[in-house]
């Protein structure tokens, strides 16, 4: 999945209401088509935008990362808080195998034995901007 997909408004269904087309726990994306439009991924039911954001009582924003398959998740990620992350600065770019492993080795963070990884902190990265940070920090 591109950066560009990953970081589209979307939206779950988390109630029903009145002449509901949609399901509870749907997910609508923003659509390319259409202006002010969410739609569903089949693209067989949608709702305007603006009528999502007036009602969030049933439609709940969803960061980008949110109800996401494994295999939807990008392969980098860059860091965007100001406040350093695991000592991880903004706009570093990492992979997210590299990100785990450094996490686990700062072990005084695990929480259950798993690492914490806040992903409110970080945004999709594509394999170019990876390379373009490697590249920045040797020279």
């Amino acid at each position: 999945m591109e950066t560009k997909d990953l970081l589209k408004p979307r939206y779950k269904v988390i109630a029903d209401y009145p002449e509901n087309t949609l399901e509870v726990g749907q997910i609508l994306i923003e659509s390319d088509v259409f202006d002010d439009w969410l739609q569903t991924d089949n693209f067989l039911h949608g709702i305007k935008k603006s009528c999502a954001v007036l009602y969030p009582h049933l439609f709940q924003p969803l960061p980008w990362y949110a109800d996401r398959k494994v295999e939807e998740m990008p392969e980098y990620v860059k860091f965007i808080q100001d406040e350093p992350y695991y000592q991880l600065d903004k706009g570093v770019v990492i992979s997210w195998q590299e990100l785990d492993e450094y996490i686990k080795s700062r072990s005084e963070l695990e929480l259950l034995s798993h690492p914490i990884i806040l992903m409110g902190y970080a945004e999709p990265a594509t394999k170019e901007e990876y390379e373009h940070y490697l590249k920045n920090q040797t020279t």
